[in-house]
């Protein structure tokens, strides 16, 4: 209710320990508590100031934040599911990812919305999805945890790019163009890292592109909307109260692309006037000479 009265949104994330029981049965219950304890200060460390945590039932786990994006808690969640994975051996199958289009504004406004739950196990997906569906939440579910991931990543440079286009008044007619480049570049990107059969027009992917490019509440565009006016990278996030995901995720893509060498040069141009400070006009010209 004051997340509604206040019109800010409110984040969710939900961690459970799956078949714990053989934990207890193999290692006692006491090894079993000092997991759970573990496991729970490793989320409290992780959320920090910026939510709650809370036990909710058994081994499951909620965090709870009305200042994270849904984009940032999950990018916390990736960071908290990779520390388990190295730390703890945990299965990938057993790890899961919630992806969108989904802005968490809207979810506070009770607005319908859709997620897509990835897990490489169809069936631990399907077990989450009715947990986190209501009235006007619907789910669906996805084995392609890395092209998921990759995509909400992605997504928020290309909104970076929409909105640099726009100060430098490119039209709805580009603007298309370069969304509808921007997911051949996630196709190709997405394949050369992971062979898993995609739908690259599900809304899981599609979806998660267009509502963080062409949505008011998307602040990756609004960040591009200021590039594109002069700002500096400096300038830009000073004057912003929230974070830009799209500004460090240019740095990681276009690195990671050192040893994928995929084509994407919406990505090369993002990284050439975040990080090489070359001039916004000078850059988009010269890629819209690679678009079709």
């Amino acid at each position: 209710d004051i997340c509604i009265k206040r019109n800010t949104g409110l984040t969710v994330a939900l961690f459970g320990i799956s078949k714990f029981s053989e934990i207890n049965e193999m290692y006692g219950y006491h090894f079993g508590n000092r997991v759970l304890q573990r496991y729970a200060r490793r989320i409290y460390e992780s959320v920090g100031n910026t939510g709650h945590c809370y036990r909710i039932d058994g081994t499951k786990f909620a965090v709870i934040s009305n200042t994270l994006s849904v984009e940032e808690m999950t990018n916390g969640y990736n960071q908290f599911r990779a520390y388990l994975h190295e730390r703890f051996k945990v299965p990938e199958e057993n790890l899961l990812v919630i992806a969108g289009p989904c802005h968490a504004e809207e979810i506070a406004l009770q607005r319908l919305s859709y997620l897509t739950i990835g897990c490489s196990e169809r069936a631990k997906a399907e077990e989450l999805a009715p947990l986190l569906q209501t009235s006007y939440v619907r789910t669906a579910t996805s084995i392609d945890v890395i092209g998921l991931e990759y995509t909400s990543v992605m997504k928020n440079i290309y909104s970076i790019a929409g909105g640099i286009c726009q100060s430098l008044r490119y039209g709805d007619n580009f603007q298309a163009v370069l969304i509808s480049n921007a997911l051949q570049e996630i196709e190709h990107f997405t394949a050369a890292l992971s062979s898993v059969h995609r739908d690259i027009d599900a809304s899981g992917y599609l979806g998660d592109v267009l509502v963080t490019a062409y949505s008011k509440f998307s602040r990756n565009r609004q960040f591009g909307q200021m590039i594109g006016m002069g700002y500096s990278v400096k300038a830009a996030q000073l004057e912003m109260e929230m974070v830009a995901e799209g500004y460090y995720g240019t740095y990681c893509i276009h690195h990671a692309n050192q040893r994928l060498h995929v084509s994407i040069p919406i990505v090369d141009a993002m990284y050439a006037i975040l990080y090489e400070h070359k001039s916004p006009t000078l850059v988009i010209q010269e890629l819209t000479t690679h678009l079709q």
